[in-house]
């Protein structure tokens, strides 16, 4: 009930009432078969926000602009103390994303001078402390005993010397956490012991298991009995065979189905970062698909056979070298792959297909010739130049 009052109370700053009062009285109900819940609301004033300063003293011109623009909070709005602090913690990340990775910035909120009966209007002050600008300085990977420190390290967004940025630091710890390898990724910082206008980068992470395995068996009136087993590891490394090959961040998968009529056999694997130092950093995602699939069940007597596969390739491309429209496009995709398949077809006998049957020699085709005199069946072979086989099928 505590914590259901809270939120009311919450909901209340969030609309301008940051004098809002919750209370409640719990009680027996008037029978005695419960409880009752009786909340009481004194929403008190309104408060609208006046005016608004933020004190800095190392931006101009382009920045201010940004600054403004992160502000939530507006002139004539509702006031809500949650807003502030939001605007409290975005300034001091746009500070940080520029290079002042020790900046503070604090918020104040004072009476205006004038007040009208109904409301209450305020002023709002942000005091930015700066302190200096930073560089990064070395970056050290911890906690992975199995995934390589290249893997880790080529989806980090800074590098050793730039300038220090908030914003590639936190994006460079979501990328890591979206590779879906680690239970936990913090990414903290440290003065420079020999430079003290750097600071040193140190990114912790605890490996999760990542390899799966799946088994399943099922019933299906054209397969009957089959069963499936798939093992899939997204952080695969075919070199590793030491580590169970894993840790080289590739993507491994085999699939296979097997059942009285049908039996499949798919082998995937990807390189995200094919040939990563020789593109000069480029990311090029390279891959291959080979897959064997049997298949009797069109009829008993025949089987078709498929062993195919293809060679695939993918990079993004940014879209901003296009004029005007080039920042609204972002980034693209391309994709391109080369696939082959060889496909061999079986006979044991005949296959009847009523007025046609299909014979060993698949250089032939037995075709039934119905005789105008006594109406016997004969059959008459006709080559496979006039009659296409594989329509038949």
């Amino acid at each position: 009930v505590r914590d259901d009052m809270w939120k009311i109370t919450e909901m209340y700053q969030e609309i301008g009432y940051p004098e809002a009062q919750i209370d409640y009285d719990l009680h027996a109900t008037e029978k005695g078969d419960g409880l009752a819940l009786d909340i009481t609301i004194d929403e008190g004033r309104p408060y609208y926000v006046n005016d608004i300063t933020v004190r800095q003293g190392k931006l101009r011109d382009m920045y201010l602009t940004n600054i403004i623009s992160m502000i939530e909070v507006h002139r004539d709005e509702p006031y809500t103390p949650q807003a502030v602090e939001r605007d409290t913690e975005n300034l001091r990340n746009y500070f940080r994303s520029l290079g002042y990775a020790d900046a503070i910035c604090a918020s104040k909120v004072l009476l205006a001078e004038e007040q009208p009966d109904d409301s209450v209007r305020v002023d709002i002050f942000y005091e930015m402390d700066e302190s200096s600008l930073f560089d990064i300085g070395i970056v050290y990977i911890t906690g992975n005993e199995r995934t390589k420190d290249v893997v880790i390290r080529r989806e980090l967004s800074f590098f050793p010397g730039d300038r220090y940025n908030y914003y590639r630091i936190d994006t460079s710890r979501q990328r890591l956490m979206n590779m879906d390898y680690f239970e936990k990724v913090d990414i903290v910082e440290a003065p420079n012991p020999q430079d003290h206008s750097k600071k040193d980068i140190y990114v912790d992470v605890k490996e999760k298991l990542t390899g799966q395995v799946g088994v399943g068996v099922g019933f299906s009136s054209q397969d009957y009995l089959f069963g499936t087993i798939t093992i899939t590891q997204p952080n695969f490394d075919w070199k590793n065979y030491k580590n169970w090959f894993t840790g080289g961040g590739q993507h491994f998968r085999i699939k296979g189905e097997f059942g009285i009529h049908r039996q499949d056999v798919i082998l995937s694997f990807t390189e995200p970062y094919f040939l990563h130092e020789q593109l000069k950093g480029r990311k090029v995602a390279a891959g291959f698909d080979v897959y064997w699939k049997n298949n009797n069940a069109l009829g008993p007597d025949l089987r078709i056979m498929r062993i195919g596969g293809d060679l695939r390739a993918a990079t993004p491309i940014s879209m901003a070298w296009i004029p005007t429209v080039g920042k609204y496009l972002g980034v693209i995709k391309v994709e391109g792959a080369l696939a082959g398949e060889y496909i061999r077809v079986g006979v044991d006998k005949s296959l009847d297909y009523g007025d046609t049957i299909v014979g060993e020699d698949t250089a032939w085709i037995k075709r039934r010739h119905v005789n105008r005199r006594n109406g016997r069946v004969q059959k008459r072979m006709v080559p496979l130049e006039y009659e296409r086989y594989d329509k038949y099928l």
